[in-house]
């Protein structure tokens, strides 16, 4: 039960709309990643994350882009993995 809810979720992810916006879980960063095996890669730490919390958490807060100051206002704690990595 808990797998096919993951699973659910990364098929809405795959069919998100192409474009402007990068799908990190199923496109290619030719730039940054390490081959064309990174997306599969990150889906599977994904779907292992949130196998993992769906035992236990009621809620999920999705977020991007919060800016340098992270989530300042909502005082969730995120910042850029490229802020992080310099």
């Amino acid at each position: 039960m808990l797998a096919e809810s993951a699973e659910n979720f990364l098929r809405l992810l795959e069919k998100s709309t192409s474009g402007a916006v990068f799908n990190p879980w199923w496109q290619v960063d030719k730039e940054n990643d390490i081959g064309p095996r990174a997306p599969r890669i990150r889906r599977e730490q994904l779907r292992a994350y949130l196998c993992e919390r769906l035992k236990k958490a009621r809620l999920a807060i999705v977020g991007e882009a919060l800016g340098y100051r992270g989530g300042h206002f909502s005082g969730i704690p995120m910042t850029s993995e490229r802020i992080l990595l310099g």
